[in-house]
């Protein structure tokens, strides 16, 4: 859950106030009154959003309704964008962060899910900019162009979100290169545009559609690979 632990020592200290009493000043925390958890969990996103706007400093319980609904497909996409189960868990605190901070900017021309999924694109990017350098990794790499296609076409990738498939997807896209892993993610699993993906990784819509094909057939050739492994 978010966490007070997670905000700013300023923001928790807004979230108290002194009162005078024996011995001096005593410090009381603010807990105003409001809809209870099970209330809490029928409002709508942007009404949470809007809810913990007004609510009185340092008071997260309505954000941390949005964080119990969103952290599951979150960590998950982290996981798959960095390949690093730790730094995965890390960066969707920072992702919530984040977005607790930036919350006044959510419109509801989007869903909040897709808001928060940006969020955690350009975070998960950023941190792989900071491990490796752009040359390492880029998405541009010479001579992909002239990989020969692979035979497979592309089904098992629906099967994404099934829980009982995570453990086995997560082994099937460590073994695809990034350069074909990362556009796969944003448009199958976080539902991007190919423009909006080209945006994002700052490569041409030519090569987002390539890399985003070829990655199905990746997928799926290393999902049949580790399926006759099992056997």
């Amino acid at each position: 859950m978010f966490t007070r632990s997670d905000l700013s020592k300023e923001t928790a200290i807004r979230g108290m106030r002194q009162e005078p009493g024996k011995g001096g000043i005593k410090v009381v925390r603010k807990h105003p009154k409001g809809p209870d958890a099970s209330a809490r969990s029928k409002l709508s996103d942007p009404e949470l959003i809007a809810d913990s706007l007004s609510a009185a400093p340092g008071d997260t319980r309505d954000f941390d309704e949005l964080v119990r609904r969103h952290q599951g497909h979150i960590r998950a996409n982290c996981r798959f964008i960095v390949k690093d189960p730790e730094a995965a868990l890390d960066l969707a605190q920072e992702v919530f962060v984040k977005a607790y901070f930036a919350r006044s900017g959510f419109e509801e021309r989007a869903t909040f899910r897709t808001w928060l999924r940006r969020i955690k694109v350009n975070q998960c990017l950023s941190f792989r900019e900071s491990r490796w350098s752009r040359s390492d990794w880029s998405l541009d790499a010479p001579g992909l162009e002239d990989e020969p296609n692979l035979r497979v076409a592309p089904t098992a990738h629906e099967d994404v979100e099934k829980k009982e498939t995570g453990e086995r997807v997560m082994r099937t896209l460590d073994r695809i290169p990034d350069t074909l892993r990362i556009p796969l993610v944003l448009k199958d699993m976080d539902g991007f545009s190919n423009r909006e993906i080209q945006e994002l990784l700052g490569i041409g819509l030519s090569a987002v559609k390539m890399r985003i094909s070829r990655g199905r057939e990746a997928f799926r050739a290393a999902w049949e690979a580790d399926w006759e492994e099992e056997r």
